[in-house]
């Protein structure tokens, strides 16, 4: 009789064990269900569609950006970021005008689906016009992943296709390989709708080349690559007249956070 009793005790704290953990990682859902936080419901594809509104566009208008005819952020001026906020699956339209302004300079449509992450860019179209890119991420991250996640974006008219190196300081760039080959002006890499490029994090060197060269057009100073962290880097013109010179280029980075903070450029190596 003991032994039942003791079988089923065991069978019960067992049970009870398992609906307080069910419990709990619900709980932890409920309150990690926000934006762009890197939470259980992001890593698990049960989070809303979220989108970020970024000004990639060097010595570009400043912009107010809506969704869906509702405003989302305004008087975003270059490296200015909205951060991931919730959006209702289905069709989705983000327009761009100039601030104060109601008409559109750029537009991009989409339809949101749970658990990815959008982004939609503002940057210089050829000759420096308005325009835009719009990336899909499914965010199909591992549960218990501590990599970076790394994703690339040519916004640089003036460059040409380019390869963009993430060097250790053990790489050598003669026998590197480019974590982003040959991706052309207003694309991402990995493309819109693909994961990004898991990376180990540590001190890295950001080089960016013409597809197919090894002379570079852009290097950077040694940075850190945070575990977990998640960077859009992107390619984009020089400032000022430079921006007409070919291959004159500078690197942006965007780190995704649950806080408007703004985009940052790479210091280049002198």
């Amino acid at each position: 009789m003991s032994g039942a009793y003791s079988s089923h005790k065991k069978g019960l704290s067992g049970w009870i064990k398992a609906v307080a953990l069910i419990a709990g990682l619900g709980s932890l859902l409920m309150l990690t269900a926000c934006g762009g936080d890197d939470g259980p419901d992001d890593r698990l594809g049960l989070s809303k569609p979220a989108l970020r509104v970024i000004n990639a566009f060097p010595d570009g208008p400043t912009v107010d950006v809506a969704t869906n005819g509702t405003n989302s952020a305004s008087g975003l001026a270059y490296l200015g970021v909205k951060a991931y906020y919730d959006v209702s699956t289905g069709s989705t339209t983000v327009t761009a005008s100039l601030t104060g302004t109601t008409a559109p300079i750029s537009t991009a449509t989409f339809n949101a689906a749970t658990g990815h992450k959008y982004t939609y860019a503002f940057v210089a179209g050829t000759s420096a016009t308005n325009d835009a890119v719009l990336i899909d991420d499914p965010y199909e991250k591992g549960l218990l992943s501590t990599q970076a996640r790394v994703r690339i974006l040519n916004a640089a008219f003036n460059a040409g296709s380019v390869d963009v190196y993430v060097l250790k300081a053990t790489d050598n760039l003669a026998s590197a390989v480019p974590v982003a080959g040959n991706v052309g002006f207003k694309t991402a890499y990995p493309a819109s709708g693909n994961d990004s490029i898991d990376l180990d994090g540590g001190s890295v060197t950001v080089v960016v080349t013409n597809a197919g060269s090894k002379t570079p057009i852009f290097t950077s100073t040694a940075t850190s690559l945070d575990d977990n962290a998640d960077w859009l880097i992107t390619v984009v013109p020089q400032q000022g007249i430079s921006a007409v010179t070919p291959n004159s280029v500078k690197v942006l980075v965007v780190k995704t956070n649950d806080t408007d903070n703004p985009g940052f450029e790479l210091t280049a190596a002198s």
